[in-house]
């Protein structure tokens, strides 16, 4: 095979795979074309085949190609096929979807001021008999010069930083929006 052939030869094959590639993306378009409309999301579908260019031949439109899936071919099919082969071949599930941010738990950053007052009330001196904690006893009896019981901090941006490093790393991603927040209302929310 001479060098001219050889590049003839290269080109044809790169030619070809650039043209099962853009098949591959047409009819995944025409695939979740057919399921927008299966489940009743018109106004999407109306969307995506004017964007892409393509309308379902049962829809009906005069875009420049009309198409539609086979008919044992639909999108959910594609998708249980895909994780019965890969569940075949790995032997787990494949995980299809994922979250991209973890938003804080704001019961985390809640949960610090009493955690906070937890420890202080374990760590006062018990001045009860019978193993009843002080602050209790002297509750309960009616005395009236007794601290309150549940004093809770505010809960400030040093408990939201430290619920956000607790938290799953791409919660970080949206550090800035809670910077933000906190510069244009206060760290009270106010």
């Amino acid at each position: 095979m001479t060098e001219l052939q050889q590049v003839k030869a290269i080109s044809k094959a790169r030619d070809l795979d650039e043209k099962r590639h853009l098949e591959r993306r047409r009819d995944t378009l025409v695939l979740i074309l057919r399921h927008l409309v299966d489940n009743g999301y018109t106004a999407s579908y109306e969307r995506l085949s004017t964007e892409c260019n393509l309308s379902l031949g049962k829809v009906g439109h005069s875009y420049s190609s009309i198409v539609d899936v086979a008919d044992n071919v639909d999108l959910l099919r594609v998708v249980q096929e895909f994780e019965e082969g890969y569940e075949a071949k790995y032997g787990r599930r494949p995980k299809i979807t994922r979250r991209l941010v973890a938003s804080v738990d704001p019961e985390e950053g809640a949960m610090r001021p009493l955690r906070r007052l937890m420890a202080k009330l374990e760590a006062a001196p018990s001045t009860a008999s019978n193993g009843q904690q002080g602050l209790r006893s002297a509750a309960a009896n009616g005395a009236t010069d007794a601290p309150p019981l549940i004093q809770l901090e505010p809960i400030t941006a040093e408990d939201m930083a430290a619920a956000l490093s607790v938290t799953k790393p791409s919660a970080r991603l949206q550090e800035d929006k809670y910077r933000a927040f906190s510069e244009e209302y206060g760290q009270s929310g106010t």
